[in-house]
């Protein structure tokens, strides 16, 4: 007698968008089905990386949750490079400010 396979249907899960603060460099990636509209600013002795479409961030080692979890800061003097992955091409990122 051959048996069938039990399929079970999994929940949906959300990846957010990552950033980390490791060995000098502020990463961040985005989640692959979001689009971000990425904003860099220093404030002081602060960095602060927002999302400004509201997309949530997971805050990673070096780093801290802002006003909301759509912003991470890290200490300005700790950042030597940044490095930012938008993935899907359909996002902004700005550092003008």
């Amino acid at each position: 007698m051959r048996r069938g396979r039990l399929v079970e249907n999994l929940e949906t899960r959300l990846m957010l968008s990552q950033a980390s603060l490791v060995n000098g460099t502020l990463s961040f990636r985005a989640d692959a089905n979001e689009q971000n509209q990425l904003e860099l600013v220093i404030d002081g002795d602060e960095l602060w990386l927002s999302d400004q479409g509201g997309s949530l961030i997971t805050a990673g080692d070096g780093v801290t949750h802002g006003n909301d979890e759509t912003t991470v800061i890290a200490d300005l003097e700790a950042v030597t490079d940044v490095f930012v992955n938008l993935r899907n091409g359909n996002d902004t990122f700005d550092a003008s400010a």
